[in-house]
Formats: C-alpha cells, sequence, structure tokens
C-alpha cells in the first residue's frame, strides 16, 4: 500500500490501513514464536496496528515532505483527496500546524488502547519472546508519550526514546514479565484460528 500512497478520510479507514501494513507483521510473528492461546492473535494485530500509529504521528513531517499524509484528511479540515494533494505539494500551512496537535492527540489515544489491547495478549508468549515484544511495545508507546510532552505536535522536533529511556522501558518489560504469567516454551504451537479485520481490532475493549 505504500507503493503508491493513498489518503485515508477517517478513523475506519486510518484502522484498516494499520491493520494491512502492520497488524498482519503481528499475526505472522505468532506463527514464528507460536502462542499458547490463539485467542492471543487480535491482541497481536493491535500491538502492530499501534506501533504503526505511533510511527504515522510522529513522522508527520518527514512523510508531508515526501508528499505523503496518513492521518485522517477530514479531520485536518480537507474536503477531499484533490485538496489533500494539492496542499502537499507545498510546505505545511499556519492553518493546518495548528490542527495537528488535536489529530494527533486523537491518533496517540487510539493508539494506547491497541497498546492495552496488545500487551494483555503477551502472556500467551514464551518468556523470551514475551520479553522482546513487551519491551518494543514500551519503547514505542514511549515514543508517543514523548509526542504528547511536546504538544502534540509532530513539527516541533522528532519525538524519541533516549538511550537510557529505552533501558528503563526494557527493564519495565522484564518487571512486566515477571509478574505477568509468561507462557513456558514448551505449551505454546503455531496457532490455527483465522484472524479478519473487523470492529472488534478497530475499537478493543478497555
Amino acid at each position: 500500500m505504500d507503493l503508491q500512497p493513498d489518503l485515508y478520510p477517517d478513523d475506519a479507514a486510518l484502522a484498516l490501513y494499520c491493520y494491512r501494513v502492520a497488524g498482519v507483521v503481528g499475526l505472522m510473528m505468532c506463527h514464528v514464536m507460536g502462542l499458547a492461546d490463539d485467542d492471543a492473535l487480535p491482541q497481536a494485530a493491535q500491538l502492530g496496528m499501534a506501533m504503526q500509529l505511533t510511527n504515522i504521528c510522529r513522522d508527520v513531517g518527514e512523510d508531508w515532505a515526501r508528499g505523503r499524509l496518513y492521518l485522517p484528511y477530514q479531520g485536518l479540515g480537507f474536503g477531499d483527496e484533490a485538496q489533500v494533494r494539492a496542499a502537499l505539494t507545498r510546505p505545511i500551512e499556519a492553518d493546518l500546524r495548528a490542527r495537528l496537535p488535536q489529530q494527533v492527540r486523537a491518533a496517540l489515544a487510539q493508539a494506547d488502547a491497541y497498546y492495552r489491547a496488545g500487551l494483555a495478549g503477551i502472556p500467551a508468549l514464551d518468556w523470551r519472546c514475551g520479553l522482546a515484544v513487551r519491551s518494543a511495545a514500551r519503547i514505542y508507546r514511549g515514543i508517543g508519550a514523548a509526542l504528547a510532552r511536546q504538544g502534540h505536535q509532530p513539527l516541533a522536533g522528532r519525538a524519541y526514546l533516549s538511550g537510557r529511556g529505552k533501558a528503563w522501558q526494557v527493564l519495565l518489560a522484564v518487571l512486566g514479565q515477571l509478574s505477568g504469567g509468561a507462557a513456558r516454551q514448551a505449551l505454546t504451537r503455531p496457532p490455527g484460528r483465522l484472524v479478519e479485520f473487523g470492529a472488534q481490532l478497530c475499537r478493543p475493549a478497555g
């Protein structure tokens, strides 16, 4: 889908994009690592979607410079795709810059819902795989928190975690694994359940 940039009018269209480019990666990783419970498959997809949303929010400026916009354009005041494509040929204007924080805040709130759902599925992985996934999730979520600290304005500078910040998130992931009841490797297996994109993935409970 990235070879020919598409535009996404609303949250539902963006969620489908995130599922196709990142949610399915979470599902594929389950086949590589194995699961103790196939019910964790939707949560794996949601974790991938959370990370993709974080990337989108962080990289608005860089994507715009490449002629791409992934945030829902209706929420940014565009009426149709033609208006967006015309705007993408110019630097970001002041009125759009002013609208970005609200849209980024909403996207990160959705990402947080996906993170909560995804992290709840990690006990279905064995301990080492669970630690790797939990660490990555915490680091990506930390990028979202850094973006929030700069007023949800992605044009204020690239949001990131320092090396010390990443190390802290890995330590917290270890503590989470110690208290999270991760499965033993002997109990995991390739999943056999089919997961389809739908309302459950778009709007996770909790």
